[in-house]
């Protein structure tokens, strides 16, 4: 995986909301560009979590990223 494409999928208007899997079988899904950021260096890829906490992941370790559907407003 490459930095690049968490970029992408950082910036896209409209937004998507993506999944990254992990290489030991950890999931987290990025509902908000708000909630996640990736280091300039392109190495490191944070994400804050529902519980308010913060989930490091080294990109060399993201072995998938599954985007969604946006979610509907009513």
């Amino acid at each position: 995986m490459t930095s690049n494409i968490i970029r992408q999928l950082l910036t896209a208007a409209p937004y998507r909301p993506f999944t990254v899997h992990v290489a030991d079988g950890k999931t987290i899904t990025i509902d908000h560009p708000e909630c996640a950021a990736i280091t300039q260096g392109g190495r490191m890829f944070f994400v804050n979590t529902k519980d308010e906490d913060w989930e490091w992941i080294d990109v060399f370790l993201i072995t998938r990223v599954e985007t969604t559907s946006p979610q509907e407003t009513i």
